[in-house]
């Protein structure tokens, strides 16, 4: 992963720390039989530190919103699967690299911050929806209609797909050529 791990493990922990469940002690001389719990942190810091931490989550734990249990939310704590969330994804940022090595899956990461901006401005929300595949068919339609826009055709619709990193200047110039799922139909062909 791509980001700054110990920076990210801090604020999760200061979230952990700040929405802590904890039985608050009894005034003096008065003795109650309550089952309540409170955070630990006021609601104001809970809330500021939540900005920040669902971003994390949604970057380590992409689906973390539907994948952790919210059933909780109500019946224990408003935070209950943020802090689930929190605990699993400072496992993951933890010990990635020693599980993708361990299981096998050594290989390597690409994150969205080292993409050309027309690669992540076409595949983002259907990234972060779960529509891997069709992300990445909208990245290369958006790389090839911005290229076209500059005058430039690329070599191949797929060619932009395959260098994802590189700036569309770097793309060579030639007739366009379409391959794979990238192709278009023949009223596409025809209409252009």
């Amino acid at each position: 992963m791509s980001i700054d791990i110990p920076w990210a493990r801090a604020e999760l922990a200061q979230f952990l720390k700040l929405t802590e469940l904890y039985r608050q002690p009894d005034p003096p001389g008065v003795f109650s039989i309550s089952s309540h719990l409170s955070n630990r942190g006021k609601q104001s810091e809970i809330v500021a530190s939540a900005q920040v931490v669902e971003q994390i989550l949604d970057r380590v734990l992409p689906r973390w919103r539907t994948e952790v249990p919210a059933d909780h939310n109500k019946s224990v704590n408003r935070w209950y699967q943020h802090r689930e969330a929190a605990q699993r994804a400072d496992a993951a940022l933890q010990r990635d690299a020693e599980v993708r090595d361990r299981l096998g899956d050594d290989a390597p990461q690409l994150s969205a911050a080292t993409m050309h901006p027309w690669v992540w401005s076409g595949a983002r929300s259907l990234w972060q929806s779960g529509h891997l595949r069709e992300a990445v068919t909208a990245a290369a339609k958006k790389v090839n209609a911005e290229t076209q826009n500059c005058g430039r055709l690329p070599l191949a619709s797929t060619t932009a797909a395959r260098h994802p990193e590189a700036p569309p200047e770097s793309i060579p110039v030639g007739p366009l050529v379409y391959v794979g799922i990238f192709a278009p139909t023949p009223s596409e062909i025809y209409r252009n």
